[in-house]
């Protein structure tokens, strides 16, 4: 398996945390402004991927992150530059918002 495959998780799985009400995960979309406001997983924090190196200031947080954007892209991007800071809980949601919209 390659790390890339190892940070992806699904929008079944996704869905079925964020239905159990499970506190513990933050959903953030790296996706410009434009695009978040014209539709996004509720819950989730717009962080656009050039603004993301704040968040990795603290790489002993225990919170699960899971990086969205349009397409799966930019978020295993920026769940790989979550990894090399430190942070162990990040994973990237697989096929973006192109897959949530499919089943959501």
């Amino acid at each position: 398996m390659t790390e890339q495959a190892k940070l992806n998780i699904t929008v079944t799985e996704l869905g079925e945390l964020l239905q159990a009400g499970s506190s513990s995960i933050s959903v953030i979309d790296v996706r410009d402004p434009e695009e978040f406001e014209a539709g996004h997983i509720k819950g989730a924090r717009n962080v656009p991927l050039t603004e993301l190196a704040p968040l990795f200031d603290h790489p002993e947080s225990t919170e699960a992150l899971v990086m969205v954007c349009e397409s799966g892209l930019r978020s295993i991007q920026a769940a790989n530059f979550a990894k090399i800071a430190g942070l162990a809980n990040v994973q990237s949601l697989e096929g973006g918002m192109l897959a949530w919209r499919e089943i959501n």
